[in-house]
């Protein structure tokens, strides 16, 4: 906990993050997995080095990654929505006039 790691130039510090479930109360093997995976993701955003046991108020990793898939969805789609506006105003703009005067439409 309190080594400094050289690398290169720079000091650098870790903090080890452990999250463990039950095995018994889970239902099977990917439950118990997701539900470690969770006490680990909710040990490591305290970074206080105290092991984290799985709790049901901690939610699903897996329902996590899904929401995360949505997010991805949505901010990629906004990420080209402005370049598909600009497409359509200049097809707008230019050729649909062009097309009716010159009748190809």
């Amino acid at each position: 906990m309190n080594h400094n790691f050289t690398i290169g130039n720079e000091n650098a510090r870790f903090t080890p993050s452990i999250g463990y479930t039950n095995f018994l109360s889970s239902k099977n093997l990917d439950d118990a997995i997701d539900r470690a995976f969770t006490a680990v993701e909710d040990a490591s955003q305290h970074l206080d080095m105290e092991p984290r046991i799985y709790e049901s108020s901690m939610g699903s990793q897996a329902k996590k990654e899904k929401l995360s898939l949505i997010k991805f969805a949505r901010q990629t789609l906004n990420k080209i929505n402005l370049p598909l506006q600009i497409g359509f105003t200049l097809m707008v703009g230019f050729v649909l006039p062009f097309s009716c005067i010159y009748g190809w439409i």
